[in-house]
């Protein structure tokens, strides 16, 4: 780290040290920090540290140079570079006890400014501090809708180099690398996204590659920005790009820095706090067990180990199999879960009792939960498998005794009317067929009923008054036929009753054949006459 903070520092003022003249006065160093100290006020940052510089060679004024200087940094919001001017004030004071209030400020310098660097960490914001030269040209060149190619581009940041010369300091290069290679996509130079608000600004090439952070930044600042007066040479952005990654590397760049303080306890709890926010995020057993290897009695080791167990009862329900959740029994044999672990348990036995769907398979279930949640259910299901059973051997027997000993072992059962016909079926009497029709008139069994009805009164028939009454109350079924067989049958074989008969029943089926009879009594009568 502090190799690159002297690389910054001496990239920064390498050309102002040669500008600083020799031999300068007391009077003209002094003069020289207070009008660095104006400077300071207008946000003229460069030419401040052009008039401080003039103070680093003289042992009277160095410790007010970087403390000053330090200031600036402060101002500028580079923690680091700030730090490192206090830190060399405090060495420089040290020497002489005039300086001991340089001492003291510095000191307390280096406090607000962890303080501030801590503050900026946290928000996850940091400004970004444009050179205004750099920015100015940059913007020009990007701003310039003839110059639509990026090769276009660093032909003219090579013609405003030389045009501009000492002008164009490391820092101003800066912006322009970063201008030419966030700002130079669209027409007028600016790589916008979706909603056109806003562009990409990365703070420095190599600060970029090492911490990998973008920048955002308004268009509508950028062009604020470009109005700014050129008196003006500097301008602070305050940008996003603190991940959560970043926070961490730069608490630990802290802890490193300053153990054995106040600063190492509250970077370090920060530092846990954002660890396990990692693992909240990623919310996976792997992650809170990653946390907990680091923290394994932290603030956050109970409510890590809950979300694990959490997690783990989480995959037992998806997985829904007895094995994953006997290994959160066996694991957390006294868990949060425990209840619900064992209901969905309770559960599984009895879907497998009901895909099985047999007596024994219920039975084990009411011996293992006598009180479970599904008792009625699986009591339920024991009392149909043994009704369904009863009928089958009932109907398998097919005898009076059979049914009727399903009828008094189950009088609400699903099988009663069933039963009821059977028995009155096997008995076959007519006033039970009739009886069986006025109770059940909706059942199954009806038609067959009415249908034997009928077949038995034509049985039961034993003269023609009875056949040709049958015929009157049944003249569509099986059996009318056959009573008007009967009836012409039992008629005298005369011509007055068949004629009778064919009066009586014009649509008989036996129409022709009774014709054919009648015909051959009138050929016998007048063959005799």
């Amino acid at each position: 780290m502090n190799n690159n903070i002297n690389d910054i520092m001496k990239k920064v003022f390498i050309l102002l040290l040669i500008l600083i003249p020799i031999g300068c006065t007391q009077y003209n160093i002094k003069d020289g920090i207070e009008d660095g100290i104006e400077e300071v006020k207008h946000n003229n940052y460069i030419k401040a540290l052009k008039h401080f510089s003039k103070a680093e060679q003289s042992e009277e004024y160095r410790a007010a140079y970087y403390y000053e200087t330090a200031k600036i940094f402060d101002l500028l919001d580079q923690h680091e570079i700030s730090i490192d001017f206090y830190k060399k004030a405090i060495l420089e004071a040290k020497e002489s006890n005039k300086f001991e209030i340089i001492k003291k400020n510095s000191i307390e310098g280096i406090k607000k400014t962890i303080d501030k660097k801590i503050k900026t960490i946290e928000e996850g914001k940091s400004p970004i501090h444009i050179h205004m030269d750099g920015f100015y040209i940059g913007y020009q060149i990007v701003s310039d809708k003839e110059c639509s190619q990026k090769k276009c581009f660093d032909e003219r940041l090579k013609c405003e180099k030389n045009l501009y010369g000492n002008m164009f300091t490391n820092y101003s290069q800066r912006c322009f690398y970063d201008l030419r290679i966030y700002m130079f996509v669209d027409e007028y130079g600016y790589l916008i996204d979706k909603k056109g608000e806003f562009i990409k600004f990365q703070r420095t090439k190599r600060h970029a590659e090492k911490r990998k952070q973008i920048f955002w930044i308004k268009m509508s600042d950028i062009k604020q920005i470009n109005k700014i007066s050129r008196d003006s040479t500097d301008y602070s952005y305050n940008a996003d790009f603190f991940s959560i990654n970043d926070k961490i590397t730069e608490y630990k760049n802290i802890i490193n820095d300053y153990p054995n303080t106040e600063y190492e306890k509250l970077c370090l709890k920060r530092v846990e706090n954002l660890l396990y926010k990692i693992a909240v995020n990623k919310n996976t057993i792997e992650a809170y067990r990653k946390f907990l290897n680091f923290y394994p009695s932290g603030n956050f080791s109970d409510e890590a180990k809950l979300k694990i167990e959490e997690l783990f009862f989480k995959n037992a329900l998806s997985q829904k199999t007895m094995d994953g959740f006997k290994k959160y029994l066996l694991k957390y044999p006294k868990g949060k879960f425990i209840d619900k672990v064992n209901e969905q348990i309770e559960k599984l036995i009895y879907l497998k009792a009901s895909e099985i769907d047999s007596i024994e398979q219920y039975n084990e279930y009411l011996l293992k939960y006598p009180n479970g949640i599904f008792k009625e259910k699986a009591q339920k299901k024991i009392f149909e498998i043994t009704e369904d059973l009863s009928f089958k051997k009932a109907a398998n027997e097919n005898t009076i005794n059979s049914f009727s000993s399903y009828i008094d072992s189950y009088p609400n059962g699903k099988y009663y009317v069933d039963a009821i016909w059977n028995v009155f079926r096997i008995k076959n009497k007519l006033d039970l067929y009739k009886k069986f029709i006025a109770t059940y008139p909706e059942s199954k069994y009806t038609l067959e009923a009415k249908h034997i009805i009928k077949k038995i009164a034509f049985y039961n028939c034993t003269s023609i008054y009875c056949y040709e009454q049958y015929i009157k109350d049944n003249p569509k079924t099986p059996y009318t036929k056959k009573a008007h067989k009967k009836v012409i049958t039992l008629t005298k074989k005369n011509i007055l009753s068949y004629n009778k008969y064919l009066k009586k029943y014009p649509a008989t089926p036996y129409r022709i054949e009774v014709i054919n009879d009648l015909y051959e009594l009138y050929k016998m009568k007048n063959t005799i006459n």
